[in-house]
């Protein structure tokens, strides 16, 4: 059967052990940010927590839908084909998706896990947060026509890094997809037999499942954001991190060492 494999009847979800420890953490700092001294750090985190806690529980709540009714069949046959089409479609469905990316990390490692390709996940990463449509709609009020070159940029590049990795994937020099299920074994069970409860509980096992994968890199990330937010000094990034060449290169190199240490 291609739908989502069924949990055990004895089976519970759990917080994973990585989130276990970052959230208590992470609680603790938060906890520690009320007390006066560090009144600084408590506006830092509060700021980050109301920017990014709605797409976080977004990108959560959607990938357990799609863990709970989208078929493995289904995502292989669109997003799991060695095929150039398979790009494109992985990039208009990153447009269509409204999330940043702190959201759409939970929902690509969902449609990795159910079957989409290394390439299309990549296209769909990139996609998503540069030129989802309300992005598109607010770059049009701001730069009227012109938007339309940031947008079609955006997509380009896109594209262009996903047939890079497909070229990848063929000779074999990546992860292949994670093919749990033949893409012509499509069959919408829970769709058909909808029950709310189980509905519930399915939706929330599969987002927890993906909160143990994901979430724990977020809250160091923001507990990270808010220490250099209320104890960095603003020209620190000025001075070394400015709009030119030297400041693109160390930019780059941070960037780089926290893509690596993730």
């Amino acid at each position: 059967m291609a739908h989502c494999h069924p949990e055990p009847a004895n089976s519970r979800p759990a917080l994973g052990r990585k989130l276990k420890i970052v959230l208590s953490v992470f609680v603790g700092v938060v906890a520690l940010s009320f007390l006066q001294p560090f009144a600084a750090l408590n506006d830092s985190v509060m700021d980050y927590l109301a920017l990014i806690w709605w797409a976080v529980l977004l990108g959560l709540v959607l990938g357990g839908v799609i863990d709970y009714f989208i078929p493995d069949g289904f995502m292989i046959r669109f997003l799991g084909r060695k095929r150039k089409r398979t790009l494109l479609y992985a990039g208009i469905a990153g447009f269509l998706m409204s999330a940043c990316s702190h959201g759409i990390l939970a929902i690509a490692i969902q449609l990795y896990k159910k079957g989409a390709s290394v390439p299309a996940v990549i296209t769909f990463l990139l996609a998503s947060p540069w030129a989802n449509l309300p992005m598109t709609i607010l770059l049009f009020g701001f730069f009227g026509w012109k938007a339309a070159l940031f947008v079609l940029g955006a997509m380009l590049i896109a594209l262009i890094t996903g047939f890079v990795f497909m070229i990848l994937d063929k000779a074999g020099l990546i992860e292949g997809s994670s093919e749990l299920a033949q893409a012509d074994d499509i069959e919408w069970t829970r769709l058909q037999n909808f029950d709310l409860s189980a509905t519930i509980k399915g939706v929330g096992v599969g987002a927890l499942s993906l909160a143990n994968m994901v979430l724990w890199w977020i809250l160091l990330g923001v507990m990270f954001a808010a220490l250099i937010g209320a104890y960095v000094p603003e020209h620190i990034f000025m001075n070394y991190m400015g709009p030119d060449l030297a400041g693109i290169g160390i930019t780059l190199l941070f960037a780089t060492i926290i893509e690596v240490l993730q």
